[in-house]
């Protein structure tokens, strides 16, 4: 499937504008499940190699059009972790709205990491984001 960014633009803002906060909420969850996918796929394709997982899924990321990802800091024994996403699809949809704006990408990092930490509780607050004016998002996962 490819939506062009006319559908995926009116498929998120309207989740938001219909639930308000409450579609942010929706958004976020159904990326962590998402993710938790993806993270199984990835493993299939991996095998045990963290290294290769972690190039595997930046390529697929950038494949599927979410945009660049790049693994700046994966620390798995402490659960910690620093990422970076250029042309995220989609804060860009919000460039300049002040703050930051990713939830269902966010999610999936979420979800992603549930698994590669093999821990349920894991946070990821966007620090950085094109929404805000910076050149980049940035998430830090723990």
């Amino acid at each position: 499937i490819i939506f062009r960014r006319p559908h995926y633009e009116a498929f998120i803002k309207s989740v938001q504008s219909v639930f308000g906060l409450g579609g942010s909420a929706i958004l976020y969850h159904l990326g962590i499940v998402l993710g938790q996918k993806a993270y199984e796929d990835h493993r299939r394709i991996a095998g045990e190699n963290d290294e290769l997982l972690l190039r595997v899924t930046s390529r697929l990321f950038k494949a599927v059009g979410y945009g660049i990802l790049e693994f700046r800091k994966v620390d798995k024994e402490r659960g910690r972790g620093l990422v970076r996403i250029y042309n995220n699809f989609e804060c860009e949809l919000y460039r300049n709205v002040g703050k930051p704006s990713s939830q269902y990408l966010r999610g999936i990092l979420a979800g992603w990491f549930q698994r590669f930490f093999n821990r349920k509780n894991v946070r990821v607050v966007e620090t950085k984001c094109v929404a805000k004016g910076d050149s980049y998002c940035e998430f830090e996962i723990f």
